[in-house]
């Protein structure tokens, strides 16, 4: 499995890895998960978003039906399969430590449910 992936714009290419997150860079949600993505090497592609025709397009309405960025699809294992959707940040940061824990840090967040509680208390509280 490459550590490295990809980056281009919306829609994803057929060599898309199995993650792929979507966004673009004014927003400080999505900066906030692309740089996780980047400063831990994690294996997802980033993949940009052209509002003004892209957004709000049926095939992006299609997995990400309330629009909003950033945005994630996780595609099955089985070829041919939809990707499931998931939006916000705070839910794609957690979903990428649990997919990735063994390239994420403890001090990024901890393992510990009570520990990782706190610090989740905390971020939630500033977003």
């Amino acid at each position: 499995m490459t550590t490295e992936g990809k980056m281009y714009m919306w829609p994803p290419p057929e060599d898309h890895s199995d993650v792929v997150l979507c966004g673009g860079c004014g927003s400080v949600p999505c900066r906030a998960v692309f740089f996780m993505v980047k400063h831990f090497n994690l294996p997802v592609d980033l993949c940009g978003i052209d509002f003004s025709k892209d957004l709000y397009s049926p095939e992006c309405l299609k997995v990400n039906p309330i629009h909003s960025i950033p945005f994630m699809m996780v595609y099955p294992k089985e070829e041919g399969g939809e990707p499931t959707g998931i939006n916000g940040s705070d839910a794609i940061a957690l979903y990428l430590v649990n997919r990735f824990r063994d390239l994420i840090p403890e001090s990024f967040l901890p393992s510990d449910p009570l520990e990782q509680a706190k610090v989740m208390e905390k971020a939630t509280f500033i977003s």
